[in-house]
């Protein structure tokens, strides 16, 4: 049976409410003021605070019998469960895990938090 870690979705409405507001705020700046270079900086925060969202929306974590998929920034990565040694948080970092080459994997930020997803690594690793 796969596991699967998504962002909370306390994170997902803070992004959706930031990508409105820098929306509205473009809006209302061409609305009143036109082409300046003030509404071109709100324009390009609201496409970064689209790809935000995107991304939000598509990062998990899925443990698989015998491999992890990791989705992050739209790049879908797996990796078979016998490639790893370790896995590690440290505070205010998310969870990572340690390759057998001595590469650390970094996961992305899901609601299960650092300490539980570590902790869900380890027993998954061990099985």
């Amino acid at each position: 049976m796969d596991r699967t870690f998504h962002g909370s979705a306390a994170a997902m409405v803070a992004m959706g409410l930031f990508l409105l507001l820098s929306m509205a705020t473009a809006v209302f700046l061409y609305r009143t003021e036109g082409w300046t270079l003030m509404t071109f900086g709100t324009i390009s925060l609201v496409l970064m605070a689209v790809a935000g969202f995107v991304d939000t929306l598509t990062a998990r974590v899925v443990l698989e019998p015998e491999s992890i998929v990791i989705v992050r920034n739209l790049i879908r990565r797996e990796y078979a469960r016998m490639a790893f040694v370790k896995a590690s948080w440290s505070k205010g970092e998310s969870a990572a895990l340690l390759t057998r080459d001595g590469e650390w994997v970094k996961l992305p930020d899901v609601a299960a938090g650092g300490p539980s997803m570590a902790n869900a690594l380890r027993a998954w690793m061990a099985k």
